[in-house]
């Protein structure tokens, strides 16, 4: 079962979903999984063994979680679980969510040296090797990546839409200062007194990972890529190279694998 193509998702609608396919399921071999949204659908479908009906949540990340908590409340045998993006939130614990390696989807990909390098001999024509320019990447980001914390950590509720990240990298380097006047347009106030929360330690890769978003590390290989390679695809087909690169053998050296393994939680492909 898959539910990516219905509109006008509910929380109420998912949950009879799910109840209705567990009273057929008469060997109880079926597991129910909750992500946020369709492109982890289109990700993850591929890996997954027979037994298990994946769902989209009616609200991301959120709607994850209160359907898992439904169905804890409820005393429903334990086959509802979850995977979500990271993100910023290392205080919500549930023993039937689980995350994908480091910030989100895309950065777990992006990690991986197979897909990089490989996807970065198709498109990129810079001078820089496959490792030299994520890291580069992950640190021109640093700023951005630090203010998307802060906020959240702060309950700054700041708007970020609107901030178009080939607008704001030229040549590979991140303009700060005119990121800067665009998210303080958009927000209708001046976020320069947020800079003393902001420095980052461009040193400590490791937490440059937990800490940038995906989308924001797509968009920015894009662009780059496009500065000196016409034929370069747009995001969209970018992100969607990027998730088909990623093999069963790459998944099963992910952390989210190795949790869901050990405690016997079988939705993989063996």
């Amino acid at each position: 079962m898959e539910n990516s193509i219905q509109s006008n998702l509910t929380k109420e609608s998912i949950i009879s979903d799910i109840k209705m396919s567990m009273s057929a399921d008469y060997l109880n071999k079926k597991i129910f999984l909750l992500v946020e949204g369709s492109s982890d659908i289109l990700f993850l479908k591929k890996f997954l063994n027979e037994h298990v009906d994946i769902l989209e949540s009616f609200s991301g990340k959120q709607g994850v979680r209160e359907i898992i908590e439904y169905f804890l409340d409820d005393n429903s045998d334990n086959k509802v679980f979850g995977i979500c993006d990271r993100d910023y939130d290392y205080t919500y614990q549930n023993k039937h969510i689980f995350y994908y390696d480091y910030s989100t989807l895309e950065i777990m990909i992006v990690h991986n040296n197979n897909v990089f390098n490989n996807i970065t001999t198709e498109y990129y024509r810079g001078d820089k090797s496959f490792e030299e320019l994520r890291i580069w990447i992950l640190k021109e980001l640093s700023w951005l990546s630090a203010l998307r914390k802060c906020s959240f950590d702060k309950n700054l509720n700041i708007n970020f839409n609107g901030l178009i990240i080939a607008e704001v990298l030229k040549n590979g380097r991140f303009n700060k200062e005119k990121a800067l006047e665009k998210l303080s347009c958009i927000n209708n106030k001046d976020l320069s007194i947020y800079n003393e929360f902001l420095q980052v330690e461009t040193d400590d890769i490791n937490n440059l990972y937990n800490i940038t978003q995906g989308h924001d590390f797509i968009k920015a290989f894009q662009k780059l890529c496009q500065e000196k390679n016409s034929k370069t695809p747009n995001v969209n087909t970018m992100e969607s190279i990027f998730r088909c690169s990623f093999r069963i053998e790459d998944l099963t050296q992910t952390q989210l694998y190795k949790e869901m393994n050990g405690r016997e939680i079988n939705i993989f492909m063996q």
